[in-house]
């Protein structure tokens, strides 16, 4: 049976507004403005109304009394707390995936890697070696998509349930960290041979390695993106540009 127009025109809306979130045209602290939305997607007020509703209930829109709703912003405790789910759930998803994982998403995992490849070379033939915007929401595109393939060759619906919840949040910070420096070609190539060792350790179906590289991997990210944050904080209180 076909759902309702309304809950359809709802879900387009929502998917249109997750877009906007994931690409950056909706940055962290921008307000959400419903007409200008609907205008923008093609619906009238009350889809949007309800997509917002429901992106409020995820964690990435928040109401601010007598003023709307706001893309939420991200602080450097839920950066922490984020990471430390991250730490429980995907390297017991890596352990789980060399056990299940079959060859059409080891091909696919493969040609992520490859994409991963290219992204950095792209990062290299940059003036400063340092990705643009476009570059970094792309990469963070094939980061969600590659993190998420493991997740999903774990087989374990309840993981898959959580760690969706967590991709959702990802997709906030990542508008919200696309600054200068934040991709370089180091951190690049680094990424892409840690993702290829991965691989190479589900395709052997060696859980222990896998799940022992996934931690280690994510510790990488960890530090990185901290040291990014803290760095653009003290710039930003030294009043520098």
């Amino acid at each position: 049976m076909e759902p309702p127009l309304q809950s359809t025109l709802a879900e387009k809306a929502y998917q249109a507004i997750r877009g906007m979130l994931g690409r950056g045209e909706l940055r962290p602290g921008d307000r959400l403005v419903n007409r200008s939305l609907a205008a923008e997607i093609g619906v009238s007020f009350t889809p949007v109304r309800e997509a917002i509703n429901q992106l409020a209930s995820e964690g990435l829109v928040e109401y601010v009394r007598g003023a709307g709703a706001y893309v939420r912003r991200i602080d450097r405790r839920q950066l922490e707390q984020l990471f430390d789910l991250r730490d429980c759930l995907e390297p017991f998803a890596a352990q789980q995936a060399a056990k299940h994982i079959d060859s059409e998403e080891l091909r696919e995992a493969h040609r992520l890697c490859t994409l991963f490849l290219a992204m950095a070379r792209e990062v290299r033939e940059q003036p400063d070696q340092s990705a643009d915007p476009a570059q970094w929401h792309r990469w963070i595109e094939l980061e969600e998509r590659f993190h998420g393939l493991i997740i999903d060759a774990a087989r374990n619906p309840w993981l898959l349930k959580i760690a969706g919840e967590l991709r959702l949040m990802a997709l906030l910070f990542g508008p919200q960290r696309a600054g200068e420096g934040i991709l370089t070609l180091s951190t690049a190539a680094r990424t892409w041979r840690e993702h290829l060792v991965l691989v190479r350790h589900l395709e052997r179906g060696d859980s222990a390695a896998a799940e022992t590289w996934m931690a280690a991997h994510i510790q990488n990210a960890r530090r990185h993106l901290l040291a990014w944050h803290d760095r653009q904080v003290r710039e930003r209180t030294e009043g520098r540009p």
